[in-house]
């Protein structure tokens, strides 16, 4: 089983440093369209539907898959999950973290993902 003190270039492959690249590239983009939405809110009047969808999909699913893909970045950087979340007020969404890590991770680099989250 690979570990973090064992990952190294060998083991991973040139792609792991450019999946990982691709990962942040995710992360920087999710947190401009909730920069965009944000300012599409401004748009529109206190309760009108349109605010609230988008309101709504700011909220919920950018940043859901945001926390997703942050996790994701910090067990493929090695970073304790305590260190990351010390009081998450929402359970972790474990499917697709595993879908990011799988994605952007090696193919060994699920493996050590169940004790991570302990």
């Amino acid at each position: 089983m690979a570990t973090c003190e064992s990952q190294s270039t060998h083991l991973f492959g040139s792609s792991y440093y450019a999946n990982r690249a691709k990962l942040r590239v995710k992360i920087k983009s999710l947190a401009a369209e909730a920069t965009i939405i944000r300012k599409e809110e401004k748009k529109y009047d206190g309760q009108s539907p349109e605010r609230a969808t988008l309101r709504l999909h700011r909220i919920v699913d950018v940043r859901e898959e945001s926390r997703a893909a942050q996790l994701a970045y910090a067990y493929l950087r090695c970073k304790p999950y305590k260190s990351i979340e010390q009081k998450a007020g929402r359970p972790i969404p474990v499917k697709r973290l595993e879908s990011l890590i799988r994605k952007y991770g090696s193919h060994t680099a699920i493996e050590g993902f169940a004790k991570w989250l302990e």
